[in-house]
């Protein structure tokens, strides 16, 4: 006969006539405080090692070939690090609200857009170079034509970015922000 580890719950409904998958169960006190314990440091064991693999997990770093068109029109490839997968993920100097209250100052709704109606958010992506310098913007998702324009030369006329890290060394990071446009 071989002993089983249960949950106490599980011992409360074997005694009340469900039968479980093993040969014998704890009956002593001594026992069922042995059952208890084992399951505690079973569910201790488990949760550490899940933990150690979703570090592991975070630890490794994603790149991204981004193509894209030079000024000369020749293709480009850039490789940047998905901004997940950085220490430090590059940002707008200021932080998330100097960058909305510089997007509000610059954004100009075309007006023919505007007298139509026409609203919506262009997702926008770009590279943040180490130097914080923003490149090859371009439009993931975009709304309409003169509203896609508009954000990427809202895009165009952002300041250097405090640039992404990994340890202390600045890195290239692929970034996506969204540029809504509300009447």
């Amino acid at each position: 006969m071989r002993p089983c580890i249960i949950p106490p719950s599980v011992i409360f409904l074997h005694r009340t006539g469900i039968r479980q998958p093993c040969d014998r169960l704890p009956t002593t006190p001594i026992g069922l405080l042995l059952n208890s314990l084992m399951y505690r440091l079973k569910t201790i064991i488990t949760t550490f090692l899940l933990t150690l693999t979703f570090y592991a997990g975070a630890q490794q770093r994603m790149v991204v070939t981004y193509r894209t068109v030079s000024a000369d029109n020749r293709p480009l490839d850039i490789e940047a690090f998905l901004f997940e997968s950085v220490d430090e993920q590059p940002h707008f100097p200021g932080g998330d609200g100097a960058m909305m209250k510089f997007i509000n100052r610059e954004r100009q709704y075309p007006a023919q857009a505007y007298r139509q109606g026409i609203e919506g958010r262009v997702l926008c992506s770009f590279v943040v170079k180490p130097d914080g310098a923003i490149t090859a913007p371009e439009v993931v998702r975009g709304v309409e034509e003169s509203l896609n324009k508009e954000a990427l030369r809202i895009i165009g006329r952002m300041p250097r970015w405090v640039a992404g890290k990994i340890g202390d060394t600045k890195v290239p990071v692929y970034c996506i922000i969204a540029i809504a446009f509300r009447r």
